[in-house]
């Protein structure tokens, strides 16, 4: 039995999301098990829904395990098994990930070709799914199909699958797809926060699973050295929801960096995180063993907006976070939300105060609206306001403010020139982080505050002009474009 398993495929090149970890370790189990098994991951190869299609039919795959963990994923998704089915109607597609266990009863209705969905944690039902799937398959755990023209579920079990005896996932060339010996891993499963935007706490209580589910720290090091002894890893990224999501797992973390320290390893590693989980010791000693870079969830630089998204935080410790990594010399990254329904032009003005204060600015911060997902407690909210427009499993809005929408479509044009110099900074600063160049980070830090007054400038004159209700931004135009020629010979002097 020829087994494809294909990540996540998008339309465009707007994603770029590295390897899928979750359909790594499937791949990990299947071979274990001797089934014939390949990974793509397309959103790497840069290759197309239709691409993905014609490989499968012309190559004669029995099998096609599609994991969609994003709703933007979802539409190439369907495209892609309508084409298989329709040319190679036997082979058997089986979806998975977030959008299909959180929504399979929309899934299998608008693309009832799928044999199965899996719904949750795949590891202790892939291999007997694949072992029935040309019989009967009424038995197995945690799926749904449909049978007789109506959509059936099973139960869903295996709530309290132990994550230290899942098997380290595969590995091959797109795990080394950065171009250096850059690796991700997970070594936890959820977060037990609430924060009103978010779909992981909706996934958990959907599948009955522990608010955060961790593998031992002996575990986590085990992998790190694999990877350290077979691949010669010199950083790893975990890509955790929430890697300090509890006091245990700050335990956890030290016991991680002693390991490293015990044993002499050599990595340099990072991490999510919320701000309230920083902390000064605790990060002394994360540093010590190779922590270089974080991504920070703040979120907001407005006390309210804060409070809105049930943050449960406060402006002074996101300041007090920022603060800390940079006395530790650690990079930082952070999640931001600029624009939501309820924006308004004051709330846009603070957040710029808070983002020339901390010195860091980009062109998705400035212009990152809120992704409304079902089911979550904003959509609640929302949804009984009236202020939602529903379309299958994706939702819009519009701002309730006509000037900030008249402001969000200002930013999103006239800062466009912003994006590739983003995206060289943040390949640079991913660089340094991982390096032994202290002086030469120093140095990038400082160049990125100043960076940041430029894109800042910038964006309160266009602030400016939308209140003066002057639409003529061509000075506007003209600042940016020089600013971006100046940029572009600063990045030079960096590796």
């Amino acid at each position: 039995m020829k087994v494809l398993l294909i990540s996540s495929i998008f339309d465009g090149d707007q994603f770029r999301i590295g390897e899928n970890i979750g359909l790594k370790i499937i791949d990990s189990i299947l071979k274990i098990e001797g089934f014939q098994t390949q990974v793509i991951d397309p959103s790497i190869l840069s290759l197309s829904w239709k691409d993905m299609a014609k490989n499968v039919v012309e190559e004669k795959i029995d099998v096609v395990g599609l994991s969609i963990q994003f709703n933007a994923a979802l539409e190439p998704a369907i495209k892609f098994i309508k084409y298989v089915k329709k040319r190679s109607p036997e082979v058997k597609i089986i979806v998975g990930g977030h959008v299909p266990s959180l929504y399979y009863d929309y899934v299998l209705k608008v693309c009832p070709e799928i044999d199965a969905v899996v719904l949750f944690d795949a590891e202790n039902v892939i291999v007997d799914l694949l072992k029935y799937l040309n019989s009967d398959i009424s038995s197995i755990n945690n799926i749904a199909y449909i049978k007789d023209g109506k959509i059936k579920t099973s139960m869903i079990t295996d709530k309290s699958l132990d994550l230290d005896e899942v098997p380290f996932q595969s590995r091959d060339s797109s795990s080394n797809f950065l171009g250096d010996p850059h690796f991700f891993m997970i070594s936890s499963r959820g977060c037990p926060h609430r924060c009103s935007f978010c779909s992981v706490p909706v996934y958990n209580e959907k599948a009955g699973y522990n608010k955060w589910r961790y593998r031992s720290a002996s575990n986590v090091f085990a992998e790190i050295l694999y990877l350290c002894d077979n691949f010669e890893a010199k950083s790893i990224s975990f890509l955790d929801d929430n890697f300090l999501a509890t006091n245990h797992a700050k335990y956890r973390a030290e016991e991680i960096a002693d390991l490293i320290l015990e044993n002499d390893v050599e990595i340099s590693w990072s991490f999510e995180c919320r701000a309230d989980s920083i902390e000064q010791e605790l990060f002394t000693h994360l540093r010590s063993s190779g922590l270089k870079h974080v991504f920070v969830g703040v979120e907001s630089g407005v006390q309210h907006v804060l409070e809105r998204y049930n943050k449960n935080i406060y402006i002074h410790q996101n300041f007090h976070a920022i603060d800390i990594l940079e006395s530790l010399n650690i990079a930082y990254t952070i999640g931001f939300i600029m624009f939501d329904p309820f924006t308004t032009i004051t709330d846009i003005q603070e957040n710029i105060k808070f983002l020339r204060r901390i010195g860091v600015v980009n062109y998705q911060i400035l212009t990152n609206k809120l992704t409304v997902y079902k089911d979550t407690q904003i959509f609640y909210e929302l949804q009984q306001l009236d202020l939602l427009q529903i379309n299958g499993i994706s939702c819009s809005y519009k701002f309730s403010s006509k000037v900030v929408e008249r402001l969000f479509n200002a930013f999103q044009s006239l800062l466009s020139p912003y994006r590739a110099i983003d995206f060289e900074m943040k390949k640079i600063e991913f660089r340094l982080s991982q390096s032994r160049m202290p002086d030469k980070l120093d140095q990038w830090l400082g160049f990125r505050k100043w960076y940041c007054d430029v894109v800042l400038n910038v964006a309160e004159n266009v602030i400016t002009c939308i209140i003066n209700d002057g639409l003529n931004f061509d000075l506007i135009a003209r600042d940016i474009r020089d600013s971006v020629d100046q940029l572009k010979t600063k990045l030079s002097q960096f590796p």
